[in-house]
């Protein structure tokens, strides 16, 4: 009985995430009771950090960041040589721009969603790079995880 539930409300393809977001999170707070492990629907969203990118053999993907949702996941990624790609990628489209490679010293990145607009924006430098509509967003804080941070 609870595997028929789980998989009524998650499915092998996290249905009801995709097409009743609203009512997933409604189910999914009932069993979070920890609030960074609460999906949020439409979160306002700002991440900020440091980090360096450097050039990688090509092919070499560095994740940076990760909005681990399910549906849709996000990465942005340094990819190269002598220009960087930043690539924002979800499970229904994929945005990327080059940049020049800003050699050894670190940059700062800031990623915005709005949920007014369903955009998320990546920012490097104060300067704006991408603009990926993503339409909803369902995540918590916990599954914000930023891997590309200085230490």
């Amino acid at each position: 009985m609870v595997v028929n539930l789980a998989l009524g409300i998650a499915g092998p393809y996290d249905e009801m995430l995709k097409n009743r977001p609203q009512r997933y999170v409604r189910i999914a707070r009932w069993f979070s009771p920890i609030a960074k492990f609460r999906p949020v629907l439409n979160p306002k969203l700002a991440v900020n950090f440091a980090t360096q990118l450097s050039p990688k053999p090509d092919g070499v993907r560095v994740p940076l960041l990760t909005l681990d949702t399910g549906i849709p996941a996000f990465h942005l990624r340094g990819a190269y040589p002598g220009k960087l790609r930043i690539v924002s990628q979800s499970e229904a489209s994929t945005v990327s721009k080059e940049i020049a490679a800003p050699g050894s010293k670190p940059v700062d990145i800031r990623v915005a969603y709005s949920p007014e607009s369903g955009k998320l924006t990546t920012s490097v430098d104060g300067e704006e790079i991408l603009v990926h509509v993503i339409g909803t967003l369902v995540t918590a804080p916990a599954e914000i995880i930023v891997t590309g941070r200085l230490r």
